[in-house]
This record gives structure tokens, C-alpha cells and sequence, in this order.
């Protein structure tokens, strides 16, 4: 949480500095995974299939399977336990930050809450939201029962251990990040009351679009910016890379350079038949596709998965 009305640059840059140091911190939560896919399932998977034969599969389901209940469920299963009596000061409390992606989108209201439980009146949606929290109890159970059967195997058991801790943290790790990001939004609405004075037509999507060292440099040494260029990264008129040696991001604005290099790289989607990424879960499901060009068309998502 952020302290309300702080009025000084230097109080500014002092959280500003901790909450770098918090997400440089964090970073470890995101990168791990990708290790674990590429490297520990596979691996797991080559035991369990020469050990196990057949029941390998099943029980690489069980290890693959969350045992607990994540916020957005939990959040379902509120409202269909509250029924026609929703305590909205007690939601929002709880669940305000889930539609958080980039600070830009409009935060959990009491019209998001009254539509999604109007969705879950049906009798079909309530059975299938009862079910999340019996399936994390059930998967809770048998993943325990696995571990009890092979106490002799220490090696086995610290990667099933692994894997398993693994698939809980994926989008818990993701929920928390949001919760964090949601609470960290007072910081970006006090710098765009300190830089309103000096920049009167800055929007707060503008300060969303100032670098880290932009940031820094205007607490710490009041160091302005070019203001037309904020706007054009507003308006997604740019292309950006980080340059590694300095560890700031460079910006293309010319019109001419964009046009010709967005069309030398584009992705023409009628070659492609097959999309290819990480699930958070095995399985089949169905949903609208979400087309994600740029860093503010995250506003597009409200809960999907896609």
C-alpha cells in the first residue's frame, strides 16, 4: 500500500527505488517456470513412462493438476454462494484488482460483479463452479495418497514435489503480481498530479508510458522529457527495444521507418492454422480470441484466457 498525498519528489523516488527492487526481486516467479517446463517435465514424464507404463499418464495428471482454489474461482464460487445477497464492500475488498493488467484498465465495479453473477445463475454454471473446489480437493487428496506411496523414492518425490508446487504458483504467481500492481496504481496517479503542473494537458495514460529512467530522473534531478514523444507512445505510434549496455529502451517515432518495419516483420495470420504457447492447464476449452498488438490493448482481456 502506498501512502495517500505524498507531495515530495524525493518520497516519490524512494518507493519508486523499492518497487523496482520489489519486482527485480519477484522476477524469479516468472522466470522459474520456463525451466520447469522445458527441463523437469519432460523428465518426470520419462520416469513415470518407463517405471509405470499406462498409469504414468495418470499419475502425471494428478502431479499436473492444482490442489488449490485460485482468486478468480474463489471469486466465482462468492457469488454463487451469496446468491441474490451480495456483500459488494467485501468483493471488491477481496477481488478489485483481477481485471489488472497494465494499470490502464478499469478496475473490478459493482456493475462488473452484478454481470458476472447474473452469468452464474444458470443451473449448469453453478454445478460447474461447485466442481472447481471439489476438483482442487480431490487432486489435494490423491496428490497426498501419491506421495504416502512413494516415501521410498526421495529423488521421484522431490521432483513430483517440484512440478506440483509448480502448477500451483503458475497463475497464483500471476495473481499476486496483479494484486501488487493494483495497489501500486496510487504511485502513478500522485506523479501525474506532480507532473500536471508542469506538463497541464499530461494525462495519466501519458505517465504510464514514461520509462523507468524518465521516472527516476524527474524525481531525482526534476529532468523533463519530450512531451510529444510520451504522447505517441500513448497513442502506440513507436517501436522500442532495450538497449542492454545502458539498460534504456530506444524509440523509433518516424512514421516512414514504422510503416516499413512493421511490414517487413508482419505476421500474416492466414499462413498459420496451428497457435502454439503454454497452457495454464491441460485440457480443451472454448473462447473468443483476443488480438494483443500492444502493451495498451491488454484493456481487450477482462478475465478471458486467450
Amino acid at each position: 500500500m502506498i501512502k495517500k498525498n505524498i507531495k515530495s519528489k524525493k518520497e516519490l523516488l524512494a518507493v519508486y527505488k523499492k518497487w523496482i527492487k520489489t519486482v527485480k526481486n519477484f522476477s524469479i516467479y516468472f522466470i522459474t517456470p520456463y525451466l520447469i517446463e522445458e527441463i523437469f517435465e519432460p523428465k518426470l514424464k520419462e520416469i513415470l513412462y518407463k517405471n509405470y507404463k499406462n498409469k504414468g499418464m495418470e499419475i502425471f495428471n494428478i502431479v499436473a493438476y492444482p490442489s488449490i482454489i485460485f482468486k478468480y474461482q474463489q471469486y466465482k464460487l462468492d457469488l454463487v454462494r451469496m446468491g441474490n445477497k451480495i456483500d459488494y464492500e467485501y468483493i471488491l475488498n477481496k477481488y478489485k484488482f483481477l481485471n489488472e493488467y497494465t494499470y490502464r484498465e478499469k478496475l473490478l465495479s459493482k456493475k462488473d460483479i452484478i454481470n458476472d453473477a447474473r452469468k452464474l445463475k444458470s443451473k449448469n454454471k453453478i454445478k460447474e463452479i461447485y466442481a472447481l473446489g471439489k476438483s482442487a480437493v480431490k487432486n489435494k487428496r490423491l496428490y497426498n495418497n501419491l506421495l504416502n506411496d512413494l516415501s521410498g523414492n526421495y529423488h521421484l518425490k522431490s521432483l513430483i514435489r517440484l512440478i506440483h508446487n509448480y502448477v500451483n504458483i503458475r497463475t497464483e504467481r500471476i495473481e499476486i503480481w496483479k494484486l501488487s500492481q493494483s495497489y501500486f496504481r496510487d504511485f502513478y496517479k500522485q506523479l501525474y498530479f506532480i507532473l500536471n503542473k508542469e506538463y497541464p494537458n499530461i494525462l495519466y495514460e501519458d505517465v504510464l508510458s514514461l520509462t523507468n529512467k524518465e521516472i527516476i530522473d524527474y524525481l531525482k534531478e526534476n529532468k523533463l522529457f519530450k512531451f510529444n514523444e510520451i504522447k505517441k507512445r500513448t497513442k502506440g505510434e513507436y517501436i522500442s527495444w532495450r538497449n542492454f549496455n545502458n539498460k534504456d529502451f530506444i524509440f523509433i517515432y518516424d512514421k516512414k521507418l514504422l510503416k516499413k518495419l512493421r511490414n517487413k516483420y508482419k505476421v500474416v495470420s492466414s499462413n498459420y492454422k496451428t497457435i502454439v504457447g503454454t497452457p495454464a492447464f491441460k485440457g480443451i476449452t472454448r473462447g473468443k480470441v483476443k488480438i494483443i498488438n500492444k502493451t495498451s490493448d491488454f484493456i481487450k482481456l477482462k478475465k478471458e484466457i486467450f
